[in-house]
């Protein structure tokens, strides 16, 4: 069975292709604000898939991708996934990302994991053991690191917006306004990251393996002492594993 799998989130989405289980090597991406029957015709133009899975984080734009699309479309929601999702009181308000990245550290990581998406939101979700079973048991939401950028900006007279390319290259110590604040965000983001992570090791009694996935994990080349994985696919594994 070939399927085209869809992560439709705030910022990207990103198209791909699975047969026979098995992730394909061509991504394509879509910024989500553009999203119209005639951009994802575009974009999906010479694939061919028998159904579809959809991911998805933004409503509007997947009510356009469900009607777009001639073709069976399966959905991932917490009824897809009730046994991993039993310990997770909360789980008619969890997203469909956060769901799919839970069920692809069940399945590919030791456990306890904690699956760490960096995108437009900064997500941690804790799976472990239950009985013998995977189960969540808890999650994290903070600011994504362009949300961070933009809130000197946003929230100050003469403080500027922060690029976020090669912020990983900050000092410690900015010598003027912009290494300043280029400083704060990546040194910051880096500790609020860690020290989130560190709580969570802290609640468990024990390190987790911890992976990381979204667009700006890269931000981390090699990985830094607390992460074991990066994984670039994590979303659409757990896409695979539900269905």
């Amino acid at each position: 069975m070939s399927l085209l799998l869809i992560d439709n989130s705030n910022t990207r989405t990103k198209f791909t292709l699975a047969q026979h289980g098995e992730l394909q090597p061509e991504l394509r991406v879509l910024p989500t604000a553009e999203i119209s029957p005639a951009s994802l015709a575009h974009a999906l133009e010479g694939w061919v898939y028998e159904q579809a899975i959809l991911c998805s984080v933004v409503p509007r734009a997947a009510g356009i991708l469900r009607s777009s699309l001639a073709c069976p479309v399966h959905e991932v929601t917490a009824a897809a996934c009730p046994e991993l999702l039993s310990h997770y009181p909360g789980r008619a308000t969890l997203g469909a990302d956060r769901i799919a990245n839970a069920a692809a550290a069940a399945a590919h990581y030791p456990l306890p994991c904690v699956a760490v998406d960096l995108g437009t939101a900064c997500t941690f979700d804790t799976i472990a053991r239950v009985d013998g079973a995977p189960r969540l048991i808890g999650g994290v939401i903070a600011p994504g690191l362009r949300a961070l950028a933009a809130a000197p900006a946003s929230s100050t007279a003469q403080l500027p917006g922060i690029s976020t390319h090669h912020l990983h290259t900050a000092p410690a110590l900015g010598t003027d306004t912009r290494t300043a604040l280029q400083a704060g965000l990546y040194h910051g983001y880096t500790g609020m990251v860690s020290g989130i992570l560190q709580s969570i090791a802290r609640q468990l009694g024990q390190q987790p393996f911890v992976v990381l996935t979204g667009g700006d994990a890269t931000l981390w080349h090699p990985l830094p002492t607390w992460a074991n994985a990066y994984d670039k696919c994590l979303t659409f594994k757990g896409m695979i594993s539900i269905f």
